[in-house]
């Protein structure tokens, strides 16, 4: 293995991984862990950059190699030239970057050949280790020298004062030659300080600093276990746990004087410590003497820690059981009680039960016996035969289940004695038993009394005694117990009571007693249910875990309920359990006479359920085409096959027996079914089986509603992949047992091709050849379609006959005809279609999207951007389901089923940056146009951060330089529309790889600005306001209806008028635009602009015709009267006050006289007008009023001020619209500072004064 390093501190290395140095696939170190190259992009420029990366010439093949799929993927789409000097230098999206779902990987053969090994000296396994390459290379590996070391040896605890001693030849002695060293230095060798004292005479170093190793558990000083620390100077000091071994173990525990090391271990923890890769010869005098890296200053950080259990902290008790010599088998380990497996104990439990009950005085031998599980068993014991002491004996943590899911030991020691009562439930002879034997308590005025019977009937569970008496049997005198009892009133159990040895000649009457109370065992339902026990005036329930199967026959025999099927119970009821186990003896004829023991702790346990009779079966469904022992279990059930749930199927032993029972193996797992549904309920719902049962042993229960399905995968189970190649082409290989294994050619025929395309959905075999194997394990069976009729699948054509021959040079390799169409609507983004059929969103995981967008040449898929879009599909979506290994999505399962929520997918490759200003501003980041663009939530980046956003802009760069406008922003709740964030490290070379889509919490969380080189600050628009769009519509439709009434108005008044001849009266106004905006006026200096009527009248048609030149128009003709004739009094005559004007004072000025009102739409723009307003004159009294010379006062068109009110209410009318619309245009919708609508605010007024100006004149 040659190595390339690509940087200074050698933390990035690369590496041809194989038997050979290179030959193999290509490994990267980095961050100090190894992880493999993908193949995406893979060319031959990056094969020709790997060779010279690892010094190994030049490339010349390459094959493939199966991959250990937890290790990482640190590079993947690699793109190199041919100038590339090292692959790691070569362009790639980043480490761990790319998204590789492939089991395999590239393995390559460079030119260059190397040979390693020791090449001098007299010894075969010894000498100098040298190489030799294929060009002519020679040369040697250094090594590197050693030191002496040196430690002290004394009778306190403190490490850094004792003898002073040297390692010489694996051996400490004393060191005569320290003299040559001062102590200050001896103590600096020995990382004890810098200062210290030496005695010559007695060769002691006393060094200043004051060391002990201490142990600690949760923080807390412990004896005999827990981490290993040093208590420096009364400061405690972590020792890591990097290598840690056994000997380290072993001289720690002989420095605490905790006997030999039971465990010894590393805890993953991110800590700082003072010691690490500790390596002891096991000679050391303390901890702190034994090699390692240590800093006696500034700790380090630490990512374990080192523990040790000496054999000092061990203890071993029995618990819940009848009596002090009999239950289950506990440890006091690591300051805890804990069970004891069977795991261990059945391969030597006679020596082991013997150790531990003479440990408790309890004889030496003992039986195994079910009892309450309490917490389970996690520790392994193996006592060994010439061990006598528990201690001695191997302890070791069970790391194959969790506490609890492992049945824990129970024991009855042959010291064990147990009261019970021969006649019935709770009356009859007392008699005690031990170790098999039956004795009878003695009977008289001197050892039998009142308090000692009720006694025993408490200690039965059966009240007090109602009547104690002496009964004299000649057969049981001679077993009488030697031993009588005075209890008092607070004794809980006979054997807790005072006792007096009796004389060896006592031969008279035995107890005997009746007690109160009464016991019942029965099933809660009929000949079905749970175990309830009724003693003690209490009912309840009993642990499942001390029921045996011969009380569940007896307890069906007792209710005449048949034969029982199964002790298993059938939900997980936990409650009510009053009761851990029950214990029979020799004398037990029904289950109310056994010794019941009461729960009394905390800890749970599963309640004993009974079924009486029953009849059940099971199979498995194949569900897929290319699998066997592979699918959904069904149960036969009450004389109909119900499909079973996959909560059903978690038992273990649930497993074992199904897949046994159907010759499938063993069992391997439980997933999610997955294939068309079919009607549910009723379903199974449990089913749980006892240890080494059958399927009629199981208990089973049918559910009411719908559950999801369960698929049971056996040893058996076989399931067939392509690889190397497409959906539809490469290398046969066969999934079973946790192996991959190649066909051999051998074993392989045209026509299982066939069948193989035909399960594949891949149409018709195209090409059927042999390849070089790229795995070493071969299928151990052939398949050959030909005689087989109509198979199901290629497995009816495996044959039965075993493959001797395991390993082939050559595999199958075949190709179909179709291939499936994998495509996204858009660009790297959208809707997801496999041959044009839409996917279905049901069952779809993330890593699918990774597939799709590799598949695609889109990078990675965008982090919880993938979605679903419920559409109404009348056609079937492909439902999908894909293994690890897949990578292609047309290599996974697939089937067709309605669905209404469609997979869509955005890739990286979609992902887009914009900025609101040139090169700066708030960023907001899109990934295809259906997206909605999102503003972008960055926290603190680092610079190269910010570098590559703006290079993804297009800016040229960041520019730190430049900072934010001062100038206060809106306030603004960006929550909605802010949920892109840049997660990205130096490991990522593509920025858009980064984005992330997560919503936003935080109320007040504002967009991320970055401004780059190139940067315009611009106006930037509002983020949000008020939405004019309703306003504009209704303006426009008021003033739409205000314009319509106006024209029909002024359209009678014309067919009214048009039956004579109408003159132009000086009343009428120029129709002028106007706008007053200011509310400032400017006083009229030139009184030709005045529109006044002298004395208080209008003036004669024929003055207007006489000073116009002009002919009297009619109305239809008012848009060229507009343009030729002035509509108001050229002059105010002299004398003529403005009191006596009747007009309001209002003049219109107008820029363009010429302008034609009829073509307002036309124009496109609006010319400027401005209102001069003054004070409005009063109306002159009628009795001053004088007609203009030449009008007469009869004639319609002559308006007095007070007559004709007609007219006069027209005008206020028409007076009423304009300020309507002028109220319109300036109202909250149009506000006077906003300037996003100004073409529609001078439309809107414009057309109200104008149309008013024309209402006017065609009015008058």
């Amino acid at each position: 293995m040659l190595t390339s390093e690509l940087t200074d501190d050698e933390k990035i290395k690369v590496i041809l991984k194989g038997k050979e140095p290179c030959k193999g696939h290509a490994e990267v170190l980095y961050k100090g862990e190894w992880g493999y190259v993908g193949d995406k992009n893979w060319d031959k420029a990056t094969e020709e950059t790997l060779c010279r990366s690892t010094d190994c010439g030049k490339p010349e093949s390459h094959t493939y190699v199966l991959r250990e799929m937890g290790k990482p993927v640190w590079l993947n789409e690699v793109v190199c030239n041919e100038n590339s000097s090292d692959l790691t230098k070569c362009t790639h999206p980043g480490w761990n970057s790319s998204y590789y779902s492939k089991d395999y990987v590239k393995k390559i053969h460079c030119s260059k050949e190397i040979e390693i090994g020791f090449f001098q000296g007299p010894f075969k396994c010894a000498g100098a280790v040298m190489y030799n390459t294929s060009e002519g290379e020679i040369g040697y590996f250094c090594g590197s020298l050693g030191h002496k070391r040196r430690q002290v040896r004394g009778e306190t605890k403190n490490a850094c004062r004792g003898r002073l001693k040297i390692e010489k030849v694996d051996k400490w002695i004393t060191d005569k030659n320290s003299e040559r060293i001062t102590p200050n230095e001896l103590c600096k060798q020995i990382h004890c300080g810098e200062e210290g004292s030496y005695n010559k005479s007695t060769t002691e170093l006393t060094c200043k600093k004051n060391v002990e190793v201490v142990l600690v558990d949760r923080r807390k000083p412990s004896t005999c276990y827990g981490e290993v620390y040093f208590k420096v100077d009364d400061a405690l000091k972590r020792v890591c746990g990097s290598n840690w071994t056994k000997k380290n173990a072993e001289v720690v525990c002989k420095e605490l004087n905790c006997g030999g090391v039971v465990a010894h271990l590393s805890n993953d923890i991110n800590e700082q410590g003072i010691m690490d890769n500790v390596k002891c010869s096991g000679k050391e005098a303390s901890l702190w003497h034994c090699m390692a890296k240590r800093s006696d200053h500034d700790a380090f950080s630490c990512s374990s820690s080192a523990y040790v259990v000496c054999r000092g902290s061990i203890d071993v008790r029995l618990a819940d059981g009848p009596g002090k010599c009999a239950g289950r088998v506990e440890l006091l380990y690591e300051g805890q009680w804990q069970g004891v497996t069977t795991q261990e104990w059945t391969k030597n439990k006679n020596k082991n039960a013997d150790v531990v009950c003479t440990h408790l005085k309890c004889g030496n031998q003992a039986k195994t016996e079910r009892f309450s599980q309490g917490s389970g068993g996690s520790l392994d014991l193996s006592c060994k035969p010439n061990v006598s002491n528990i201690t001695d004996c191997d302890i070791t943590k069970n790391q194959n289940r969790e506490a609890g899911e492992k049945e824990a030991v129970g024991i009855t020691c042959e010291k064990h004695k147990v009261v019970f009562l021969k006649e019935n439930t709770c009356s009859g002879t007392v008699g005690i038993e031990q170790a098999g034997k039956t004795y009878w308590l003695s009977g008289s005025k001197d050892t039998w009394n009142q308090r000692s019977a009720d006694t025993v009937c408490q200690q039965m569970h059966c009240g007090k005694a109602v009547n104690y008496s002496f009964v004299p049997s000649a057969d049981m005198i001679k077993d009488v117990w030697r031993k009588s009892y005075n209890c008092s009133s607070n004794s809980k159990s006979l054997f807790e009571c005072k006792n007096t040895q009796l004389p060896s000649d006592y031969n008279e009457t035995v107890a005997s007693v009746k007690c109160s109370g009464d016991i019942s065992v029965k099933p809660t339902e009929e000949c079905w249910g749970y175990v309830n026990i009724c003693a003690g005036g209490k009912c309840g329930g009993v642990c499942n875990a001390a029921w045996t199967d011969k009380m569940s026959q007896m307890l069906c025999a007792e209710t005449s309920c048949g034969d029982a099927i199964t002790s298993v119970k059938q939900k997980r009821e936990q409650s009510n359990v009053i009761f851990n186990s029950l214990h029979m003896t020799n004398h037990t004829t029904s289950l109310g006479q056994c010794n019941l023991v009461e729960k009394n702790d905390r800890v749970s346990c599963k309640k004993a359920y009974v079924v009486c009779t029953g009849s059940i079966k099971a199979k498995i469904n194949v569900s897929s085409s290319r699998s066997k022992c592979s699918g959904n279990v069904e149960i036969h059930y009450e004389g109909q096959w119900l499909p079973v749930c996959k909560d059903a199927l978690r038992n273990a032993e649930t497993q074992k027996i199904i897949c046994r029972e159907l010759n499938c193996g063993q069992p391997l797992s439980v997933v999610d079914y997955f294939g068309p549904r079919a009607a549910v309920p009723p379903v199974i719902s449990k089913i749980e089986c006892p240890t080494n049962g059958n399927m009629s042993s199981c208990s089973i229960s049918p559910g009411a509603s719908s559950c999801p399905l369960g698929h049971l995968q056996c040893s058996s189970w076989g399931h067939m992949e392509l690889k190397f190649g497409d959906a539809c082409s490469g290398a046969v290989f066969v999934h079973s047992e946790g192996e991959k294994s190649g066909i051999s050619p051998n074993g392989w025929s045209e026509s299982a091709g066939q069948q193989l395309c035909k399960d594949l959905k891949c149409g018709e075999l195209r090409l059927n050849k042999p390849i070089l194997s790229a795995t070493k394990s071969t299928w151990h069976r052939s398949f050959n379609c030909d005689g087989v009729e109509t198979p199901q699948n290629i497995w009816d054509c495996e044959n039965s006959s075993q493959n001797k021959n395991r390993t082939s040079a050559e595999q199958v390799f075949i190709e179909c005809q179709g291939e499936p169409n994998v495509t996204l609507s858009e660009d790297c983004y959208g809707e997801v279609r496999i041959n044009n059929t839409s996917v279905c969103h049901r069952n779809w995981k993330p890593e699918y999207s990774d597939l799709v967008c590799q598949e695609k040449g889109c990078g990675n898929v965008v982090p919880h951007s993938s979605s679903s879009k419920r559409e109404s599909v009348k056609d079937e979506s492909y439902h999908v389901s894909c293994e690890e290994y897949h990578y292609k999505l047309g290599q996974c399962n697939r089937y067709k089923a309605k669905c209404e929520d469609l997979v869509y997918v955005y890739c990286s490759g979609a992902v887009k940056f914009n900025t609101t200003e040139t090169c700066g501003g708030k960023i907001q980041v899109s990934y295809g146009a259906t997206s909605k663009p999102s503003y972008l939530n960055l926290e603190s980046q680092d610079s190269s951060t910010k570098q590559k956003l703006c290079e993804a802009l297009g800016c040229n760069g960041h520019n730190a330089s430049i900072k934010p406008p001062k100038n206060k922003e809106k306030q603004v709740n960006f929550k909605d529309t802010m949920k892109a964030k840049l997660n990205c490290t130096k490991d990522n070379m593509d920025i858009r790889r980064c984005v992330t889509i997560n919503d936003i919490n935080d109320q007040k969380a504002k967009p991320f600005q970055i401004y780059c080189n190139g940067y315009k600050r611009s106006e930037e628009p509002p983020e949000s306001g008020t939405n004019y769009t309703v306003a504009i519509i209704l303006g426009l439709g008021f003033l739409l209806i205000v314009i319509i009434l106006i024209i029909v108005f002024i359209r009678i008044r014309m067919v009214r008028k048009s039956k004579r001849p109408m003159n132009v009266s000086s009343r009428m106004l120029p129709g002028k635009e106007v706008e007053s905006e200011s509310g400032e006026y400017e006083p009229v200096t030139n009184e030709n602009e005045m529109d006044v009527f002298s004395n208080g009248r209008f003036r004669s048609e024929s003055e207007v015709i006489t000073e116009n030149d002009a002919k009297s128009i009619s109305y239809d003709d008012v848009g060229e009267a507009a343009e030729s004739q002035p509509l108001t009094s050229p002059t105010v005559p002299a004398g003529t006050s403005q009191r006596d004007s009747f007009f309001d004072g209002v003049t219109y000025e107008v820029e363009d006289p010429q302008e034609n009102y009829d073509d307002i739409e036309a124009s496109p723009e609006f010319i400027q007008t401005k209102a001069e307003v003054h004070d409005v004159p009063e109306p002159a009294p009628e009795s001053v009023t004088v007609a203009t010379p030449g009008m007469v006062q009869g004639e319609e068109d002559y308006l007095v001020p007070g007559q004709d009110s007609g007219q006069r209410s027209f005008l206020i009318h028409l007076d009423l619209i304009v300020v309507i619309l002028h109220f319109t245009t300036r109202s909250q919708a149009f506000p006077p500072d906003d300037k996003r609508h100004p073409n529609t605010l001078a439309l809107l007024r414009t057309f109200g004064i104008r149309f008013y100006l024309h209402a006017l004149e065609h009015s008058l």
